[in-house]
C-alpha cells in the first residue's frame, strides 16, 4: 500500500496557500482507505513529537517541534537530520512510502533520509519560487542572472543559489507537481528537468459557495455597513509588494472621483501601516478588515462586485479560486500562474524591464469604473468548475501517487 508522507510547517505560510492545500489533501484521503495519509508538520507548537489521528482514524498527524538552531548551515544540516531519524521511526518496510515535499527548503530532509537508509518516492509541489518574491516575478531578469557567469550584488548571488539549489531537488525528485503551466515551461527550458517527471495539477477547493438572492445580497450588504448603491472592489491576501496592493490603492484613487460611491475593501494582513499612509485623504472610501474568519470572507465574496488580484506572482492562487467559486468578476495580472487563471477574462498585461516589472494603472482603473453587476454570471463559476474542484485536483494527485 502507498503511504503518503504530506510535509507541512506550523509557519505563517500554513494559514495561507500551503496550508489550505494541506486542508484539502485531507478533504480527499478521509474519505479513501485505498491509500495512507500522514500529514507532518514541522516546527510545530508541541513541545514535544507528537501522534494522533482525526475522528475517521484514517489520516495520521505528527507533529514535530522547531529545532534550535542558531542559523548557520551546520546548525541547519543538524536539525534535518534529527528530523530524518524521527521521520524515519514511522516509516514501515512493508509499505511503498512516498515523501511529499511543499517547501524547497526542506530538501535537505529527503537528502538525510536518502543517507540513512530510508526508502522512499520523493514528490514535490511547487507552491511558489523565491526568485519570484525577490524580483517580482520578473521571468526575464530571473533569467539574465541565472545565465550570468559571475553575480554583480549579493541579491544575485541569492537568487544564483536558490537556483542551483531547486535545481538539484527538482532532479533528485520523482515526480514535481506543477500548479500552472507557466511553471512546468518553465523548470522545462530553465531548470532541465525531464518532461516525463513533471505533471500540472491545478489547486482545487471544496465547492462551499452558497448563491444569494437579490434581497439576501442586499440584507448581507446592509448587515455589513454597505449600501444597496456602493460597488465593493474587494482584494484579499497579504499586505505586500509582492500581492500588488500599492497599484489598486493608486487607481482606486482615480476610480473614487468617477464614482465617489465606490469601496475598497482590503481584507487579510501585512503591513498596515505603509498601506493606510498611503489611504491618505480616502481613509472613509477604504476598509481594512485585517485577517478573517472563513465565513466573514466568503461573506464578502457574496456582496462584493468586482474582485482585484494586482499580485505580480502566483503559482495557482486560492483567493481566485474562491472568486471564481462565487462567480464574482476577477480582475488579475498576467504575471506567473495568475494569467492562465483570468484568461479570456480582465487579465492585466505586465510590463517586464530588465530591471523592472509594472502594471498598466490607466487600464485597471478602466476595467474597476465598468458596471461589473452584469457580468456576476456563469462564466466565472463555469472557469471554478472546469478546473478548480477538489474533486478534479484530488482524482489528479490520487492518480500520481499510485502510478509512481
Amino acid at each position: 500500500m502507498k503511504h503518503i508522507y504530506l510535509i507541512g510547517n506550523g509557519s505563517r505560510a500554513a494559514q495561507y496557500g500551503v496550508g489550505t492545500y494541506i486542508r484539502q489533501m485531507f478533504e480527499f484521503f478521509r474519505q479513501t482507505s485505498s491509500v495512507r495519509l500522514t500529514i507532518v508538520e514541522l516546527n510545530s507548537e508541541v513541545k514535544e513529537v507528537t501522534e494522533e489521528c482525526d475522528n475517521s482514524g484514517k489520516v495520521r498527524y505528527l507533529k514535530i517541534p522547531a529545532q534550535k538552531s542558531e542559523g548557520r548551515k551546520g546548525d541547519v544540516a543538524y536539525c534535518y537530520r534529527n528530523i530524518a531519524y524521527l521521520l524515519a521511526l514511522h516509516f514501515l518496510k512493508d509499505e511503498q512510502n512516498v515523501l511529499h515535499l511543499n517547501y524547497l527548503h526542506h530538501a535537505p530532509l529527503a537528502d538525510w533520509l536518502k543517507k540513512i537508509g530510508v526508502e522512499f518516492y520523493l514528490l514535490v509541489t511547487i507552491h511558489y519560487l523565491d526568485w519570484c518574491f525577490m524580483l517580482k516575478g520578473n521571468t526575464r531578469l530571473f533569467r539574465s542572472i541565472i545565465h550570468k557567469e559571475e553575480q554583480s550584488n549579493e541579491w544575485g548571488e541569492k537568487i544564483r543559489n536558490s537556483y542551483e539549489r531547486d535545481k538539484r531537488l527538482f532532479q533528485h525528485s520523482d515526480k514535481v507537481i506543477c500548479l500552472s503551466q507557466y511553471t512546468q515551461n518553465l523548470l522545462r527550458e530553465d531548470y532541465g528537468v525531464e518532461k516525463e517527471k513533471l505533471v500540472v495539477v491545478y489547486n482545487g477547493l471544496k465547492d462551499e459557495a452558497i448563491k444569494l438572492s437579490k434581497e439576501e445580497r442586499l440584507e448581507k450588504r446592509s448587515a455589513l455597513g454597505f449600501r444597496e448603491t456602493d460597488k465593493i472592489i474587494l482584494f484579499v491576501g497579504r499586505l505586500d509588494r509582492i500581492k500588488g496592493v500599492q497599484y489598486l490603492i493608486e487607481a482606486f484613487r482615480q476610480v473614487i472621483r468617477k464614482n465617489p460611491n465606490s469601496r475598497l475593501v482590503i481584507v487579510g494582513d501585512g503591513d498596515y501601516d505603509k498601506y493606510l499612509k498611503q489611504c491618505a485623504g480616502i481613509w472613509s472610501y477604504v476598509v481594512l478588515t485585517g485577517k478573517v474568519e472563513k465565513e466573514v470572507l466568503y461573506t464578502f465574496y457574496q456582496i462584493a462586485d468586482v474582485g482585484v488580484l494586482p499580485s505580480f506572482h502566483e503559482q495557482c492562487s486560492y483567493v481566485a479560486i474562491e472568486m471564481l467559486m462565487h462567480g464574482l468578476p476577477l480582475i488579475g495580472t498576467g504575471s506567473t500562474g495568475l494569467k492562465e487563471m483570468v484568461e479570456g477574462m480582465h487579465c492585466l498585461p505586465l510590463k517586464e524591464e530588465d530591471d523592472s516589472v509594472d502594471l498598466p494603472i490607466d487600464l485597471l482603473v478602466q476595467w474597476l469604473i465598468e458596471d461589473q453587476e452584469h457580468l456576476r454570471s456563469e462564466k466565472y463559476r463555469r472557469r471554478f468548475e472546469e478546473r478548480y474542484t477538489l474533486r478534479k485536483m484530488s482524482e489528479n494527485m490520487f492518480s500520481i501517487y499510485l502510478n509512481l
